[in-house]
């Protein structure tokens, strides 16, 4: 048995950063549960709007990919998950553990398109109530 990838960074959501010893705990525990082999995750450090450890992760085929959550992920406003909608020849598959959800490439930027189009509307919202 092949062990999974895990990613992690240190994205800020909310003006707090999920620290990475927090998340490969998650992922470690999600491993021992599953009964799959743990090894180190791949970090990404934070700079701007940039991921090129993700992309990476993207390309490759057949793996799979452990995350800890989806907030972690860029959103669609800083990152281009439409060149990912088409259906993509990649059989790795993402395991987004707090969210309970398993996806193919495909299936993970549909999901993260739509989440940022209910954060944006959501903001939309607040921002609506505020001024109110």
């Amino acid at each position: 048995m092949s062990s999974p990838l895990l990613y992690v960074n240190t994205r800020v959501v909310s003006g707090i950063a999920i620290p990475l010893p927090m998340q490969t705990s998650y992922l470690r525990e999600y491993c021992t549960r599953r009964g799959l082999r743990f090894a180190l995750p791949t970090v990404e450090y934070g700079f701007g709007n940039s991921y090129p450890v993700f992309k990476k992760v993207l390309t490759l085929k057949k793996t799979t990919v452990l995350i800890s959550t989806s907030l972690i992920l860029p959103s669609a406003a800083s990152f281009d998950w439409s060149i990912f909608l088409v259906r993509s020849s990649s059989e790795s598959r993402f395991h987004l553990v707090m969210e309970r959800k398993i996806c193919s490439l495909f299936e993970l930027a549909n999901y993260m398109v739509k989440s940022s189009i209910n954060t944006d509307i959501l903001s939309a919202s607040a921002k609506q109530l505020n001024h109110a």
